[in-house]
């Protein structure tokens, strides 16, 4: 069963929950938070470590942290594996639909 859309923006580990959800969860729509400071072909996903959260809950703002969450690149090669093409990217957002959607 699939649902309609599955959103992901946790400014932080994004791709290694995508790592987790997309295997389980199947979305007609994926929208996923990108950061546009990685431009393309460069791949990057921050990982998850128990320390994470406090060290983010130490900081004034999540904006001191300037190298998070992932890059298109990463998530375009992620979500393909699991059948989801890149519809459009904006600023800091990557819309994808599923093959099935459009079949």
């Amino acid at each position: 069963p699939f649902v309609d859309v599955l959103k992901l923006d946790v400014d932080s580990y994004d791709c290694a929950l995508l790592e987790e959800l997309l295997p389980n969860v199947q979305a007609h729509l994926l929208l996923a938070e990108i950061n546009p400071g990685v431009p393309p072909p460069f791949k990057f996903a921050m990982r998850y470590h128990p320390r994470l959260l406090p060290f983010f809950e130490s900081l004034d703002t999540i904006q001191d942290v300037p190298i998070r969450g992932c890059s298109l690149s990463y998530v375009v090669d992620l979500a393909a594996r699991y059948g989801y093409d890149l519809v459009a990217f904006g600023i800091h957002d990557a819309l994808f639909s599923h093959r099935n959607v459009r079949h």
